[in-house]
């Protein structure tokens, strides 16, 4: 994935991710979504994902109102593109598949 000036996502490869300057990978576990609007959910690189309906009612339930499902690079551009507007966005990616 190439980058975009201004993208909050700056690389993905094989299950790791660069978000503004902080490495981030498959070892990474937390509350990601705490006090955001809008989780932006990458299902594969391929859209190899699926993301069962539970799931995104679950996420729902801890007051996220909105969800997007999309394959992981669009994911990374759509988040980069409301963290550029100033949105309260979050973003949970498959980064391989």
């Amino acid at each position: 994935m190439s980058r975009e000036h201004g993208d909050a996502v700056e690389w993905i490869d094989c299950g790791m991710f660069r978000v503004l300057g902080k490495r981030h990978g498959k070892t990474e576990r937390g509350k990601v979504g705490i006090g955001k609007d809008i989780r932006v959910i990458g299902i594969g690189v391929h859209g190899a994902i699926t993301c069962p309906d539970a799931v995104v009612a679950g996420v729902k339930k801890h007051g996220i109102t909105e969800v997007l499902l999309q394959r992981t690079p669009e994911a990374c551009r759509t988040y980069s593109a409301l963290i550029r507007e100033g949105k309260a966005a979050a973003l949970l990616a498959h980064g391989t598949c």
